[in-house]
């Protein structure tokens, strides 16, 4: 099907072959005026799939397909207008995005010795994400997020997904075990052929991600057994070093987390790189927290070095910065996939003033005393900052948005 430019399949004309994938063969195309023989000015792209010879499993494929396109409607996916079957050709005719892919952006960046600024990097993703995060709301599994599947328009401002060849929608029990996609983009549990969700696209955008910061494949090897080996155990290669901020560092980690419940949702990637105060540019950190001197549950001092000092400055982002690197360390203790939300349950109590000692039995109750002893220290500490931040903006108007950020902290 590579030789049908000019040939037309019902309203739709093929004008110039465009590429070949592993299910079809996509054009660019015109369309037809209503009631007219002429054409619209506009450029469209009619991905043809041969149905000649097509086993039921390939048939479903492409009903499935069309099925998906027609009810997503999403700025950063690509738009779906019609399809038509003529002389055994599927036709699907769709939104054309000229400025090419986001592979071939990485690859001519490569060729400078280049990889996407930060800033690029940030943009991208929240675009990718945000149409990912509209697929899973409606039940969408991709299965095939790549960098050869996210097309730019023509201005190169707006990125769109693509290609829902082998997307799926989620049933009531989703007991999906099938081995689809691209290799290099194949998350653990697909793999193995064990079950699956959304959470399998959020490992391939891992990949993605892991692809725009190096220029690099995450995995990249000759053999699917090679391939399998690596991947299901857990390490990524060695690479060029990543240039960014070292939070967005941890959230390519731990969407590369081979157990899917470690990877963070959609969702959550959003509220790091979307709110306030939860992604900042890469910059110089201090050295991290520590929390020093002998303390017990039932202690009313806890220290911190330098901590009484600088209580007394009453200075609202020196709290805001404290309170976050604290944040982190307790994270990193609990050592618990929902460590995040648990903390943010513990502030939300911590704020609405509950006891110390009902905060104490929460703890006990989500984990054990064994675990209560070790971070309640923690913990207190982070309410006499929380205590700070209240003596210097008031208790309502604390942004509770940090909760973003930590959902994105993998564990050690």
């Amino acid at each position: 099907m590579e030789n049908l430019a000019g040939k037309e399949l019902g309203d739709c004309a093929l004008t110039e072959f465009v590429s070949k994938g592993s299910f079809g063969f996509v054009y660019k195309a015109r369309l037809k005026e209503a009631g007219t023989t002429g054409f619209k000015s506009e450029i469209y792209a009619a991905k043809l799939l041969s149905l000649e010879n097509a086993t039921d499993r390939h048939r479903e494929l492409v009903n499935r397909e069309i099925e998906i396109l027609q009810q997503v409607d999403h700025p950063n996916v690509v738009h779906y207008h019609y399809h038509i079957v003529v002389d055994k050709i599927a036709c699907i005719v769709m939104e054309y995005c000229g400025g090419g892919t986001l592979y071939q952006h990485i690859q001519n960046l490569k060729k400078d010795n280049k990889v996407m600024d930060e800033e690029e990097f940030v943009s991208t993703l929240v675009q990718i994400s945000k149409g990912v995060e509209f697929l899973h709301d409606n039940a969408v599994i991709h299965r095939d997020l790549k960098t050869k599947n996210m097309l730019y328009t023509d201005d190169r401002k707006v990125i769109k997904i693509g290609d829902f060849g082998v997307a799926k929608l989620i049933s009531n029990s989703p007991e999906m075990s099938v081995l689809v996609g691209t290799p290099y983009y194949l998350s653990p549990e697909i793999l193995e052929e064990k079950p699956y969700d959304e959470k399998t696209d959020i490992w391939s955008l891992g990949c993605s991600c892991y692809e725009m910061a190096t220029g690099n494949y995450a995995f990249h090897l000759d053999t699917m057994e090679a391939l399998k080996e690596a991947v299901c155990n857990g390490k990524l290669p060695e690479s060029p070093p990543i240039s960014y901020n070292e939070d967005i560092e941890n959230l390519i980690k731990q969407m590369l987390s081979k157990v899917s419940a470690d990877r963070p949702t959609i969702k959550q990637i959003l509220k790091f790189l979307q709110e306030p105060q939860t992604y900042r540019p890469k910059r110089n950190e201090p050295s991290s927290l520590k929390v020093t001197g002998n303390v017990s549950p039932d202690s009313n001092v806890y220290c911190y070095k330098g901590m009484e000092e600088k209580m007394k400055k009453k200075n609202r982002k020196f709290w805001e910065k404290e309170s976050e690197k604290l944040q982190k360390t307790l994270i990193k203790n609990l050592d618990h996939y929902q460590a995040p939300e648990i903390l943010v349950k513990i502030k939300k109590m911590q704020r609405k003033g509950t006891e110390k000692k009902d905060i104490q039995k929460e703890i006990i109750r989500l984990f054990d005393n064994a675990t209560c002893v070790k971070l309640y220290p923690l913990i207190a500490a982070m309410d006499c900052f929380e205590k700070g931040i209240r003596e210097t903006q008031g208790p309502t108007e604390f942004d509770m948005s940090l909760s973003g950020t930590l959902s994105i902290i993998p564990k050690d």
